[in-house]
Parts: structure tokens; C-alpha cells; sequence
């Protein structure tokens, strides 16, 4: 009775253990991000299918290196009746910059394209408790969001919403730092790229680019010896010839 009781007290310890490091997790912002960006795991009643790494991004930032990753899921009825139909397949996008700096202009410039040349119906929603950019039109649904590094692409075609438990589990991995007011805001300016974060131009042999600190310094070297030399021919010259 006795060494069952210290089993009991050590398993309750560790339970309490365990919730503690749950709530520490979330409060710390959520679970741990995947390696390869994107969850290659089933998901509820999706299940995974694919994954693929694209060193070619959907959306691009000036001066901030990405590289995208993506993970295809089959709903598990398809996979059950042995056949796809309309709305079986989803897909999730997971794009890792190098830097925060350009993603929400970045973002909102992309689904304002979307918009205004190729019809889309874009709005803000919340789905899954996930503040998300609701994109719609030409058979498609997305949500797609800014988290921390990241831009986050949820949804597919022939789908009539976005997956919820897709994107509460992507939400919890790349917490959204979007709100519902993000679309009605300005387009925040663009921000300027630290002169160290910029790259050194390609040298280019028809223009190349002079390089003015050893030209300065080999220059005041030319100067001191031009001085030298006509100190010493001054030097040289007779008194008649001064």
C-alpha cells in the first residue's frame, strides 16, 4: 500500500509536471515550429500527403532571403472511398524569411493584387481563433497570415472555407500578428535595408566600380614621394640655378 501510494504521488507529480510545460509552451507562443516548416503529420481528418521545398517563394521581399515549404493533405473520406472529388485536397504553404522586415507590406501589397487585377474577394476573418486574410475567387479558398518570419498559406481548390483544424494547427505553430483591422490600416512604408544587410554588387568588368579608399590612399602616397622627389632635385641644384 505504502509503494503504491509513492507511485501515485510520483505520477501526479509529473501530470502536474507535464500541464505546466503545456501552459509554458503556449504562453511562451505556442508549439515548436517544424524543421521543414510545414506539419508532416495527419491533422484531425486531414491526412498527410506531401511534402516539397521551393527555393522559388510566392511572395517576395527585396533583401530578405526565403525559402518556401509545402505540405498537401487528403481528406480521410477520399482516402477511405478510394477516390478524389472536389474539395479532398488541401495544401499548406510555409514561407521562412530571413529577417520580420517587409512581410506585412509585403503580404497586403500581394492580396491587394490579387484584388484589384484578378478579382479575388479578400477579407479579414478569423478562423480557428487564427486572424487570418480570407482570399476567395476562381474555385480557390486561402487564408493567409503573417507570424513571426513567416508568411502562412492555407487552403486549395474546390474547397468551400479554408480548413479550419488545418489552419488552428498551423496557427498555433506561426501565431497570426495580424487583427481585424489590418487590411483598413495605410500600407506601411517601406523600410529601408541596413547598409550591413545589403549585399556588395557583382563586379562587372565593362563598369567597374572604382574602389576610392585605396585610390585615396594610394594617391596620398604618390603625393609624399612627389614632395620627396622635389626635395631632393631642390637639393641637387647649385646656388646660381635657385
Amino acid at each position: 500500500m505504502l509503494c503504491m501510494r509513492f507511485y501515485v504521488g510520483v505520477f501526479a507529480s509529473r501530470l502536474v509536471f507535464v500541464n505546466v510545460a503545456i501552459l509554458f509552451l503556449v504562453a511562451c507562443g505556442g508549439a515548436p515550429k517544424p524543421e521543414r516548416g510545414v506539419l508532416e503529420s495527419n491533422v484531425d481528418t486531414w491526412r498527410f500527403r506531401r511534402y516539397q521545398k521551393l527555393l522559388d517563394v510566392e511572395i517576395w521581399v527585396p533583401q530578405n532571403t526565403a525559402v518556401g515549404h509545402t505540405a498537401t493533405y487528403v481528406h480521410k473520406d477520399a482516402e477511405r472511398a478510394g477516390r478524389l472529388n472536389t474539395g479532398d485536397l488541401a495544401n499548406a504553404f510555409v514561407t521562412r524569411y530571413e529577417h520580420d522586415r517587409g512581410l506585412l507590406r509585403a503580404l497586403l501589397e500581394f492580396v491587394g493584387r490579387l484584388a484589384d487585377d484578378s478579382g479575388y474577394e479578400v477579407e479579414m476573418r478569423s478562423i480557428g481563433g487564427v486572424d487570418v486574410i480570407s482570399v476567395v475567387g476562381q474555385g480557390e479558398v486561402w487564408a493567409l497570415w503573417q507570424a513571426s518570419q513567416h508568411i502562412v498559406k492555407v487552403g486549395g481548390r474546390g474547397l468551400e472555407v479554408a480548413p479550419e483544424e488545418l489552419v488552428e494547427a498551423y496557427g498555433e505553430r506561426y501565431p497570426s500578428l495580424l487583427d481585424s483591422e489590418s487590411l483598413d490600416r495605410p500600407l506601411p512604408p517601406a523600410e529601408e535595408v541596413p547598409a550591413s544587410d545589403a549585399p556588395d554588387a557583382e563586379y562587372d568588368p565593362d563598369n567597374p566600380t572604382p574602389d576610392w579608399d585605396q585610390y585615396e590612399s594610394d594617391g596620398d602616397a604618390a603625393d609624399s614621394d612627389g614632395d620627396a622627389a622635389d626635395s631632393d632635385g631642390d637639393a641637387d641644384k647649385s646656388p646660381e640655378t635657385l
